[in-house]
């Protein structure tokens, strides 16, 4: 079935069941499933069909050009021409890489909101999974954050500072809450973000070399580094 809108798309993300369509004037839109916040707009119970399952536009300040879209299971991200990234969605597990509500139960954020932990970077490509999430940078650096309680960041808990991670009931380590640089990453083009059984999503690294290496999975060597100082966990352990 061909939509008669949006026109003009150059890019298509897709979560579990929600869309994003990114056009060539730079605008956004989303539509789906509405109730994780992840379609980045208020919709009416009452007439889904109409607000949700509908393409509708994500808002933006004026003048923000958007390049790039991706989606994590129940959340969404957009990244603009200056490599900022804004975010929404589902963010019980901090997988915005935004401070509101990471670590309690259906947080979820509904308008698209600046990640000012990751305003240091220029980020070029950007990529969800479950409850975790990638970005690449300009330079070649590769950022993760989220949920750890499965290994999902690929960072041993050991390596990380103790003030980026969330904990359970239990005082496991349940979320890093704080993008953190990946030290030492091997030289690899693409890098993917895996949604339980779903394909993985992926991230572009520019630095690294043209062609794909395979290699095999490995402690990182060193510790990680987060951005701290732009953003703080509302939990820590004692």
């Amino acid at each position: 079935m061909l939509l008669p809108e949006p026109k003009k798309i150059k890019q298509l993300a897709t979560g579990t069941n929600h869309i994003l369509a990114l056009d060539e004037k730079g605008k956004v839109f989303a539509w789906g499933c509405p109730e994780q916040d992840q379609l980045g707009r208020r919709c009416v119970q009452r007439d889904l069909k109409r607000s949700a399952l509908r393409p509708g536009g994500v808002g933006f300040k004026r003048g923000t050009h958007i390049k790039k879209i991706a989606c994590g299971a129940y959340h969404s991200f957009a990244v603009d021409d200056a490599g900022r990234v804004f975010a929404w969605g589902l963010n019980n597990f901090g997988e915005l890489g935004l401070q509101q509500g990471a670590g309690e139960a259906d947080a979820s954020v509904l308008q698209a909101t600046l990640v000012t932990a990751l305003s240091e970077y220029h980020v070029v490509d950007i990529a969800g999974g479950a409850h975790h999430s990638l970005a690449c940078t300009d330079d070649g650096k590769l950022l993760t954050w989220g949920r750890i309680d499965n290994h999902q960041v690929g960072l041993p808990t050991e390596t990380l500072d103790k003030d980026d991670i969330l904990y359970d009931e239990r005082g496991n380590p349940r979320i890093l809450a704080v993008p953190t640089v990946i030290p030492g990453k091997p030289r690899l083009p693409w890098w993917l973000a895996g949604v339980q059984a779903n394909p993985a999503a992926k991230v572009f690294c520019p630095s690294s070399p043209s062609r794909p290496v395979r290699t095999t999975a490995s402690p990182w060597p060193a510790t990680a580094r987060s951005t701290r100082g732009a953003f703080r966990p509302t939990t820590r352990r004692a």
